[in-house]
């Protein structure tokens, strides 16, 4: 699809042409990137679990997140109920949370407080800790 969208490129089209091709090679790049992802995700054997305290992780992953969105300061209301530590693969986190805080600001209302991302230590001694990511339905 990208290679057709530049052949057309090529081709002396209108503004309104060029910018819808503009559209098509834009999502075109953001579908190989997601894809690339979900494929570097599913290859366990380079997975290097590390315990991370969640609170300290979720906050430089938000200041690293406002780099690219300054809007999420406002947006994105994180809370942390004690010291939760979750063992995972660090690299793996921050992209799974990327996706998902990036489809959650596209589609929250961009009100302070849309989104919530939280972490809490389960009241189950016998389950794991977790991460919440929800956005305001009102």
């Amino acid at each position: 699809m990208s290679h057709a969208a530049e052949l057309l490129l090529e081709e002396q089209r209108g503004e309104m042409q060029v910018r819808l091709i503009g559209i098509i090679g834009d999502n075109t790049g953001r579908i190989n990137r997601l894809i690339s992802e979900v494929l570097e995700l599913g290859r366990r054997d380079r997975a290097q679990a590390e315990s991370l305290r969640l609170a300290d992780f979720l906050k430089s992953f938000l200041d690293e997140f406002a780099e690219q969105d300054d809007a999420v300061r406002q947006t994105v209301r994180l809370s942390a109920d004690g010291q939760p530590v979750l063992s995972f693969d660090r690299v793996h986190l921050n992209r799974v949370l990327w996706n998902l805080l990036g489809n959650a600001m596209r589609h929250c209302r961009g009100q302070a407080g849309s989104i919530r991302l939280e972490a809490r230590t389960s009241a189950n001694p016998n389950a794991r800790n977790c991460i919440s990511l929800t956005t305001a339905r009102e």
